[in-house]
């Protein structure tokens, strides 16, 4: 590093409380990364954002450049915790819920985040919700972060799998949904995921669920997904993927109403589709195997429980 371009690091760091300790560099991915103006041009301009008085906000479509500036936002923002797990922790051995502590703290401090969406105007845009940092116990050169920011009326959530390589931490796999005309079909916050342990040969590949954004019913609609890594971060290998009609009613947790199990060749998703005579749970079981990067539907079938308690086959409408 020149002298200069060490001077200009050490003024960044005054200024940005560290976030800038590799200006001196000249990669323009890395000078991306630090680009902190920018992601405040991002998040202010979308918080400048406001719906018409008379629009049904529920219904209303999200402008083109919003759309634009919302994925914008989403890149900046996990470029910026990349940077951070880089240069300002030793993040290959703390514990994860440090490493979150830390992005959550450093976010706080450049002013991207709110305590919730419930202190935002209704529909609303450009502040981060929630960091959270997992490490898959089978994947120890792997961490797992979700990302949730506001969207509309409701929040919108991104998972990103990054393994450390000799280059520092990559995004290797990116599970995304942008450019949404209307809230409705953004993936939500109600979302949950699994990593297979690798294969044989060292192959492995996610499992997501997401319930779509929604006001009160117990009727929606949750998306599950296989996927693998793909040509670059934000193209993943989708194997399968398959939107099925899921009933919320007595789920605590609605993230985690549509429920995974995953080996590393096999997976199954299984949830609610109501009530069948006699108050008993009616679910919907889904199994798919995995092999050579392509996911085969093994089972789909519908189970519920006879006067006995056990398991017994129920009516299959809906369940392809």
């Amino acid at each position: 590093m020149n002298p200069n371009s060490r001077q200009i690091c050490q003024i960044s760091i005054f200024a940005f409380g560290g976030v800038c300790l590799l200006l001196g560099l000249s990669s323009p991915a890395l000078a991306e990364k630090m680009d902190i103006q920018g992601i405040r041009r991002t998040y202010r301009e979308l918080r400048a954002f406001q719906v018409p008085d008379d629009a049904n906000v529920e219904d209303h479509e999200i402008p083109p450049r919003i759309r634009l500036l919302q994925t914008k936002f989403k890149h900046q923002a996990r470029a910026l915790i990349i940077s951070i797990l880089d240069h300002d922790m030793d993040s290959m051995s703390m514990p994860p819920s440090q490493i979150s502590t830390a992005i959550r703290t450093r976010f706080k401090d450049l002013k991207l985040t709110t305590r919730s969406k419930e202190h935002l105007p209704f529909f609303s845009f450009g502040h981060v919700l929630h960091v959270c940092v997992s490490r898959p116990p089978e994947h120890p050169d792997f961490l797992a972060i979700a990302l949730v920011i506001d969207g509309g009326w409701d929040e919108d959530q991104s998972l990103y799998i990054l393994q450390h390589q000799s280059s520092g931490w990559v995004i290797v796999l990116a599970a995304e949904v942008n450019g949404y005309v209307q809230v409705w079909d953004a993936q939500s916050s109600r979302f949950n995921y699994a990593i297979s342990p690798p294969a044989v040969d060292g192959s492995w590949f996610l499992v997501t669920s997401s319930v779509n954004p929604h006001m009160a019913s117990a009727w929606q609609h949750v998306t599950y997904s296989a996927l693998a890594p793909g040509p670059d971060t934000d193209h993943p290998k989708v194997l399968m993927r398959h939107t099925h009609v899921i009933y919320l009613a007595g789920s605590s947790d609605e993230s985690h109403a549509c429920h995974i199990k995953i080996t590393g060749t096999s997976f199954r998703v299984s949830f609610s589709m109501g009530w069948e005579p006699g108050g008993r749970d009616k679910r919907f079981i889904d199994e798919y195997r995995v092999v050579n990067g392509k996911a085969r539907r093994t089972a789909a079938r519908c189970v519920t429980r006879n006067i006995m308690g056990r398991s017994a086959p129920c009516d299959p409408e809906d369940t392809m």
